[in-house]
């Protein structure tokens, strides 16, 4: 993995950020998984503060200007789920910037990173009243009330994957939907994509999101040429590339194929035509492994 999770969450007005007293709200946010929460080291000067939260090291830098023109304008406008961060951007004046000070080695170590900076995040958000958040990974803007469900999503065992993961979407000359992931990379090293197809954007979003969380529990399971969600009508076929239709880099392609009619299955031996989706040999608990000490 070579991308570094990162968050800036957008204040109104300036604020110094004790490491203290932000540390001491992010425990009170994880005492139900009991994580562990310590200051390293207090800001002073240009030199960030450093907390650690379950093992992972987080950097936190409050500053009193807004974000530097060019890295929220285009999230903004993108931001179909949140009409209001095009004003959020326009009326901060201040931001704190929290970085994972580590890179991940695999897909457990990135979620388990990618949690602990989201509960930091949320944790400034509340402690500064902040006005939004911005995911850099997947280049988008949330909404305070959407980080802080993002972070109760993490504790009731799920995974906000629609909060770190961005979709961009396309339409085919035929009038076809498809649709590629931004932020997927930073956990698994490549995009997913999903081929256009004669569906609607809620499906293929569904399905494309399934597939992070699916990879995200339970690793690299997936094999080129396998299928997923197979029924009497459609089967999504897997496939690797080096370079996707959408995006200049190695992806994950899904593409969805019809069905032909399958014979009933002989009398008396049950059953089904259709395949079973792949299922784990494993489980892994969503939390990952934990960051370096």
């Amino acid at each position: 993995m070579s991308e570094r999770f990162f968050s800036l969450v957008l204040l109104k007005s300036a604020q110094d950020l004790s490491a203290a007293v932000i540390a001491e709200r992010i425990q009170g946010l994880v005492a139900p998984i009991g994580a562990s929460v310590s200051v390293l080291q207090e800001a002073e000067g240009d030199i960030p503060a450093i907390l650690e939260v379950g093992g992972v090291k987080i950097s936190l830098i409050a500053k009193a200007g807004p974000v530097p023109t060019g890295t929220l304008e285009g999230a903004a406008q993108s931001s179909i789920a949140w009409p209001g961060a095009k004003e959020a951007v326009a009326v901060h004046t201040a931001h704190a910037i929290l970085g994972c000070l580590d890179l991940p080695n695999d897909h457990e170590q990135a979620l388990h990173f990618a949690i602990m900076t989201t509960f930091a995040a949320a944790a400034v958000l509340d402690e500064a009243s902040g006005i939004g958040v911005y995911w850099s990974t997947g280049q988008m803007m949330i909404a305070p009330d959407g980080w802080r469900q993002a972070a109760q999503t993490i504790l009731a065992k799920n995974l906000p994957v629609e909060d770190w993961v961005l979709l961009y979407w396309q339409k085919s000359a035929d009038g076809k939907i498809g649709a590629v992931t931004e932020g997927a990379r930073a956990f698994f090293g490549m995009e997913i994509e999903f081929s256009p197809a004669p569906l609607q954007p809620a499906d293929i979003a569904g399905k494309l999101f399934g597939v992070v969380r699916y990879l995200l529990v339970n690793g690299a399971v997936l094999k080129d040429g396998d299928t997923l969600g197979q029924s009497e009508t459609e089967t999504i076929r897997v496939r690797f590339k080096d370079r996707g239709a959408q995006y200049e880099g190695r992806v994950l392609e899904l593409s969805a194929e019809g069905n032909p009619p399958q014979p009933a299955p002989l009398p008396g031996l049950g059953g089904t035509p259709y395949a079973a989706p792949p299922s784990p040999k494993s489980k892994r608990p969503i939390f990952g492994k934990r960051g370096r000490s």
